[in-house]
Formats: C-alpha cells, structure tokens, sequence
C-alpha cells in the first residue's frame, strides 16, 4: 500500500471547496440577472403588501410599505401587481399605487 503524501490531499481538498464556492457564486449571479431583467416600478402611496390579489388577503406586515419603495413586478392579475421587495419578501399591491420606472 502506498502511502499519498498530504500536500495532494490537501490539495483535493481545497480544489473541491473552490469548485463548490464556484458553484455558489455562479448560482448567485444567474438569481440576479434574473431578477435584474424583471421591470422596477415604485410605490407612488403608502401601501399595504398583501398576500393575495385583494384587499381581503392578509398584509404580509403589519406597517405600510412607505411611498418610493422600489419593487420588482413579477405578475399582474384583475388591477393588482405581484412585487418582490429587495429582501426577498413577496407579495400583492393595487397597480394604482404603482409607478413605472425607468432606472433599474
């Protein structure tokens, strides 16, 4: 039997770690551009973030979401905008309360 000397291993070892860190960054960078090609729009008024397509679906936090937020739209349905928020948080305003922008 022979015996591998430790520098290979650890040599593995740190090419494997390098491959997975590669392999998370690559996926962090595709979730961006993803997320980056979704149009950005702003809250025109203080708005409730809600969790449906409604006014009768729950808020998805009990303050306001402040005028000049800045969103992405993900879908729309019946007057209503499906947004997702910065810190990764979802969910439904009226498209009223919304404005385009064009930055972003």
């Amino acid at each position: 039997m022979t015996r591998r000397p430790a520098w290979l291993l650890a040599a593995a070892a740190c090419a494997t770690g390098l491959a997975v860190l590669a392999g998370f960054w690559w996926h962090g960078e595709a979730e961006r551009e993803r997320a980056n090609a979704l149009p950005l729009v702003v809250l025109a008024t203080d708005t409730t973030l809600r969790k449906g397509n409604a006014a009768t679906y729950p808020a998805v936090f009990e303050a306001k979401l402040p005028r000049g937020v800045e969103a992405r739209a993900l879908a729309e349905r019946g007057g209503w905008v499906q947004v997702l928020l910065t810190g990764g948080a979802v969910g439904w305003v009226p498209a009223a309360s919304l404005v385009a922008s064009h930055g972003g």
